[in-house]
């Protein structure tokens, strides 16, 4: 008797997905893999987040902010245009995302939730240990939200 192995799914997990991610988000939520500094992460859209994008006429960009001050704090920050001189990545023709790691030598989280937000952009010396491994954008009550995890 002749026994094979398969690989239960090789291609969806080079991709960045999981038979975790299939048996619990395949259906309504999308889920995008995509690369940020050569990392696979993955997209996941609710679906009212993906209605909400059908209807824009320009893309909606998300900036993936790691802010590093006292603490590490995760945001994502929304814009109606697409900000100059970052790299975006595409996720979709209505989407596009950029990860933007920030710092700041005062320790003052509170204003880190207003758009004008004295920082200084530099480089993260381990960036795959930092980048995004999946990223969640929804849309509520007319708001985008979302949140990421490293």
């Amino acid at each position: 008797m002749s026994t094979t192995t398969q690989n239960l799914a090789p291609v969806s997990e080079q991709a960045g997905f999981s038979w975790w991610d299939k048996l619990f988000f395949s259906g309504r939520t999308q889920l995008i893999p995509i690369r940020i500094h050569d990392k696979p992460v993955v997209v996941e859209l609710s679906p009212a987040a993906q209605k909400a994008l059908a209807r824009r006429d320009t893309p909606l960009t998300a900036e993936l902010m790691l802010y590093f001050s006292c603490n590490i704090v995760k945001k994502i920050r929304f814009y109606q245009t697409t900000p100059e001189d970052r790299d975006m990545v595409p996720i979709t023709d209505k989407l596009q995302v950029f990860f933007n790691p920030v710092i700041k030598r005062a320790c003052n989280t509170e204003e880190l939730f207003a758009h004008s937000v004295p920082y200084s952009d530099f480089e993260v010396i381990d960036e795959p240990r930092f980048t995004p491994k999946r990223v969640t954008i929804h849309y509520k009550n007319g708001e985008w939200s979302g949140e990421f995890r490293l």
